[in-house]
Order: structure tokens, then C-alpha cells, then sequence
């Protein structure tokens, strides 16, 4: 069958401009629009969302309900402090990251993985041993503390997030050093 629509073919539509033509009574059948009406006609229309997993409806309406909470407080005065970026600027995590980069040079310097990897040994002195405990401790206290707080509102509100991934992987990693460096194996 031929769908091309040219300039004469739509008046076999039945009025689709002026001057149009009727159509014949079996125009859509000779067109292969009847299969496009029947489709149409049977099938209900979809809810928005997700159509192949229902499953994921609940999961959608526990964020809106969250998303609702949210606004909510800090649509009242005394709860605007609750909001979830509140305090969270592109300033603050830029000055975080720099003030963090600092202090990671010692622990590099005085880390036991790069003196091994570009063999060199780093200045000792009394207490050098503890840099790296010390300084990686003010990292992941100073520039960790705002992703600890953002996971404990994400589990507060039961819609674990970046924040909670971040915090993990930093607290993870945090009390394996912290292992490591008294002593355990």
C-alpha cells in the first residue's frame, strides 16, 4: 500500500480543508488507517510514569510525598532551616574542596603508598608517623561533614541518595585507615 499523503490525496480524507471531496466510505481501509483506529480503540490510554514496572509507582509517590514534607517546612518561617540544600552553595563546596586538597598533601607526603610507588622517603621527626592519621582525619571530618549530613536526611526521609552514596564511601574508607593505622592487619 502506498501512505504517501500528497496534495491530492487528502480530500480522500474526507474534509480536511476547503474544497475537500467526501471519501468513500472505504477510504481508511485503502489507506491502512483502519488498523492505526482499531489500535487506538483498543488499547487505554497509559498512565504516565512507569508502564512496564508498577512495581516503581510506589517508589515515585514515597519521593513526591518526601518532595511535599519538604516544601512544606520550608514553607513555614521557623522551618526554612530544614531545607535540604540550605547552605549548600557553589562558593561553600569549591572553598571545601580547596581547604581539603591542602590538607591532603602531608598525608600524601607522608603516606607509606607513594613513598613506595616513587620510592623516596619522607622527613621523620618526632610524631611524623601521625600526619597522615592526622590530616586525613581533618579531611574527612572537615570536608566530609556536609555529605554525612546530607545522608542522614536522605535515611531521615527514607530516599537515600548521592549524598548517602558519598557519605558510605568516605566513611568506608575513613575507618579502614583508621584500622589500618593502629595496627590491625
Amino acid at each position: 500500500m502506498n501512505h504517501s499523503h500528497g496534495s491530492n490525496d487528502h480530500g480522500a480524507h474526507g474534509g480536511h480543508g476547503a474544497g475537500s471531496t467526501p471519501a468513500p466510505a472505504d477510504s481508511h481501509a485503502t489507506h491502512g488507517h483502519a488498523s492505526h483506529e482499531a489500535e487506538s480503540a483498543a488499547a487505554p490510554p497509559e498512565e504516565p510514569g512507569y508502564p512496564e514496572h508498577p512495581e516503581l509507582k510506589q517508589g515515585a509517590r514515597a519521593v513526591d510525598a518526601a518532595r511535599a514534607r519538604a516544601e512544606g517546612h520550608a514553607a513555614h518561617g521557623e522551618h526554612a532551616e530544614h531545607d535540604r540544600h540550605a547552605g549548600h552553595s557553589v562558593a561553600m563546596f569549591r572553598d571545601k574542596f580547596w581547604i581539603s586538597l591542602l590538607l591532603t598533601l602531608p598525608t600524601l607526603v607522608w603516606g607509606h603508598m607513594l613513598q613506595r610507588a616513587f620510592g623516596y622517603t619522607a622527613p621523620t621527626f618526632a610524631g611524623s608517623r601521625w600526619i597522615p592519621a592526622v590530616f586525613g582525619t581533618a579531611v574527612f571530618l572537615y570536608g566530609g561533614r556536609v555529605f554525612i549530613q546530607g545522608a542522614i536526611g536522605e535515611l531521615r526521609d527514607r530516599l537515600p541518595g548521592m549524598m548517602t552514596l558519598i557519605a558510605l564511601a568516605i566513611s568506608v574508607a575513613f575507618a579502614f585507615s583508621a584500622v589500618v593505622t593502629l595496627g590491625f592487619p
